[in-house]
């Protein structure tokens, strides 16, 4: 995109040098002014244009984040309730061991992707689309079920919750 400006610039000068019949200071005074003013719109341009390029990313981020989210849950649940009801035949077993620690580097991923976007759009102070209702929606439907909610938190691996309900109330 700036070297379009470059171009245009050496063409005009080019014009203007040639269409000029005796050089006088005001032409080059005019110069100067259209000089400084496409470097204004080339700085403006160029700055406009990067922050529509990181804004696209970070929405693309997000949006990607949070779909991978879901399905990857879906399996990481599945595949613990495999490994804790079904009786597997030993291929299957092993495929069940393997893809369980497949999905936790995964999900840890996910949420560096997430977290990525979420400090670079606190960095650019926009406000935080979470209502925080979410630990306080779980809490109201694991006491209805009469279950337990333990969090184990550390600086290095983050925050864990671990929900158990029990089968019969």
């Amino acid at each position: 995109m700036t070297s379009e400006f470059r171009h245009l610039r050496a063409c005009v000068i080019r014009l203007w040098v040639n269409s000029l019949q005796s050089p006088d200071l005001a032409y080059f005074q005019d110069m100067i002014r259209f000089n400084e003013a496409i470097d204004e719109a080339l700085a403006e341009s160029t700055a406009t244009y990067a922050e529509e390029v990181n804004r696209s990313r970070d929405i693309f981020l997000a949006i990607l984040g949070h779909d991978l989210r879901a399905p990857l849950q879906a399996v990481s649940m599945s595949t613990e309730l495999l490994l804790r009801k079904a009786a597997l035949e030993d291929d299957a077993l092993k495929c069940a061991i393997n893809i369980q620690p497949s999905t936790g580097h995964l999900a840890v991923m996910v949420g560096d992707l997430l977290e990525l976007v979420r400090s670079a759009s606190e960095e650019l102070g926009e406000p935080t689309t979470s209502l925080g209702l979410g630990l306080f929606i779980v809490k109201e439907v694991v006491d209805a079920h009469q279950g337990t909610i333990e969090v184990c938190s550390s600086e290095l691996d983050g925050t864990t919750f671990t929900v158990d309900l029990p089968r019969k109330v």
